[in-house]
């Protein structure tokens, strides 16, 4: 390629010296190739790394795709920032090799803010966060086995709105659906008892770095106890039900001051957990907080955690607790509503568990309007929360009203009139005419 290519017309004026050597040897409009070129050539190195890991350090296999990422992201800032800096070094016409910069500027852009989350969020961020010395770690565990766990149902109420969007270029109107959560909230499931089942070490390294895992499973200890958290569960998302259309509802697991929550949804578990680093005395320099975070300002910080990861002893610990509720305690909550129906969430029908049913507690001041607290209602007699495509059906003798103190602007318009009751009349022939004589 000459410099009577029309495309070097856009490069011309380059300065002589280094600048005019780098585009004759290599091009400046031939840089995106070469960054194709390293990125093939660090997957090369991440795979015998992949490898290696997966064949010495069986439980590091969770890690390699992360470390994977933040090798290619190291690699794009430090080769694109060096190629931008000379273009403006050198003074380049903006349409010079123009194909680099549309590529060059995303890259860094998407670098850095995977840079930024990288030191926040990525499992050696959680460790060094949380680095403490081996003496301190054992009263944690210590305190840790003795606190008390927490149960939380939450609930998140929402509906569907199909919004409309004009085509810039024609008249045509696209819609799309969204869901619009209106109403959040957790409530504790109040616990009488609990017993501790974890196994930790009985005496942690004295050298080195050792790293904690702490996962939680929290149980009821006895059916009883599991019965008394479902019918709590059935009775708050029943008690939250007429506010949408549709309702979210997990389940929250954690030990408050030690262990994240664990939230479990319908089906599905995501599990956080915590993560410790115990240090005996200084520690080197693979595992010092300041070199950390410098080098992963720097992009430089993939040796530092394949030491990390490879250097430290690991242990996995899982929090064993079990709840009790005691039955000898009558229990009342503030939102129950004395409903015990089945209760549709999320297109599962959760049926109540009998023989929990508490008097309802009403506020000081009497009982709110539309409320009989005597009145014994029966499954399926509550509107519950529904999926888009279901309807409430009418259930005879079953209506309850809601407190005009709950009642949403979804239900503003709604009412329910009280028909005239019909009686119906058995058909009866009419009398004969009466009887005449002079009848032919």
């Amino acid at each position: 390629m000459g410099f009577d290519d029309p495309f070097f017309d856009k490069c011309k004026n380059i300065p002589s010296g280094v600048c005019q050597n780098f585009h004759q040897l290599i091009g400046f409009n031939n840089i995106w190739i070469g960054y194709l070129l390293l990125v093939v050539i660090c997957l090369i190195l991440s795979a015998l790394y992949a490898f290696f890991i997966s064949s010495k350090f069986t439980g590091l296999n969770y890690i390699i795709k992360w470390h994977v990422a933040i090798f290619l992201v190291n690699i794009t800032i430090w080769f694109w920032i060096p190629i931008l800096t000379s273009r403006l070094f050198c003074q380049l016409n903006v349409f010079c090799g123009f194909e680099s910069i549309f590529l060059a500027i995303p890259l860094l852009l998407a670098s850095f803010i995977l840079m930024i989350l990288d030191m926040r969020f990525s499992p050696e961020a959680k460790y060094f966060r949380n680095q403490k010395q081996s003496e301190e770690t054992s009263a944690f565990l210590t305190r840790m086995k003795a606190a008390s766990p927490a149960i939380a149902v939450e609930v998140d109420c929402y509906h569907y709105e199909t919004r409309m969007r004009m085509s810039s270029n024609s008249n045509m109107s696209r819609s799309r659906t969204v869901e619009r959560s209106t109403f959040k909230e957790r409530r504790a499931f109040p616990i009488d008892g609990f017993a501790d089942e974890t196994q930790v070490p009985s005496k942690i390294e004295n050298q080195g770095i050792t790293l904690f895992h702490i996962s939680t499973s929290i149980t009821a200890a006895d059916p009883y106890s599991e019965n008394a958290f479902n019918q709590f569960k059935n009775r708050y998302v029943a008690a939250n039900s007429h506010r949408d259309q549709a309702m979210h509802t997990s389940i929250a697991l954690s030990v408050p001051g030690f262990v994240e929550a664990d939230t479990k949804l319908i089906g599905n578990m995501r599990s956080a957990g915590t993560r410790i680093m115990t240090v005996n005395g200084s520690p080197p320099w693979w595992a010092n907080t300041s070199v950390f975070y410098c080098l992963s300002c720097l992009n430089a910080s993939i040796l530092l955690r394949i030491l990390f990861r490879t250097r430290s002893t690991r242990f996995s610990i899982l929090l064993q607790k079990r709840y009790y509720v005691d039955p000898n305690v009558q229990r009342s909550y503030d939102f129950d509503t004395g409903l015990v129906g089945p209760t549709v969430v999320n297109n599962f029908i959760m049926q109540p568990q009998q023989g929990y049913g508490q008097p309802q507690q009403f506020p000081p001041g009497g009982v709110p309007a539309g409320y009989a607290p005597s009145q014994q209602f029966q499954p399926g007699g509550v509107p519950v929360c529904y999926a888009p495509s279901q309807q409430f059906q009418a259930v005879p003798s079953s209506y309850v009203p809601v407190p005009q103190q709950l009642v949403q602007a979804g239900f503003a318009g709604y009412s329910q009139e009280k028909q005239p009751s019909v009686q119906p009349k058995a058909d009866q022939d009419p009398a004969p005419p009466p009887y005449n004589p002079n009848w032919k």
